[in-house]
């Protein structure tokens, strides 16, 4: 039996310097520190329904998003989140 050796790595904790393009989160483009878009959202305006809150996060080395996670809205019932094909309550992701 061959012995494996583990080697340990230090991880040294670093700062990123996220800006938003709005105060208004639920519809902002998210730049780091050198304007490089990284990720933007996207919630739009939903008088009776439901809205969805969309995240999205660039390719790299291209101009298109991918969808990391939606937030279902509701005013009266639970809302919902979506992420990677899953999708919970809210109270399971973010007990009160």
């Amino acid at each position: 039996m061959q012995r494996v050796k583990y080697s340990t790595v230090q991880w040294i904790p670093t700062m990123i310097w996220l800006t938003f393009s709005t105060e208004h989160v639920r519809n902002t483009v998210i730049t780091n520190k050198q304007g490089q878009v990284i990720y933007k959202t996207d919630t739009p305006f939903r008088l009776v329904r439901a809205h969805t809150a969309t995240i999205q996060k660039i390719k790299p080395n291209n101009d298109q998003f991918n969808v990391l996670e939606e937030i279902e809205w509701h005013t009266f019932n639970s809302s919902k989140f979506r992420a990677g094909g899953t999708k919970i309550e809210m109270e399971e992701f973010i007990p009160k």
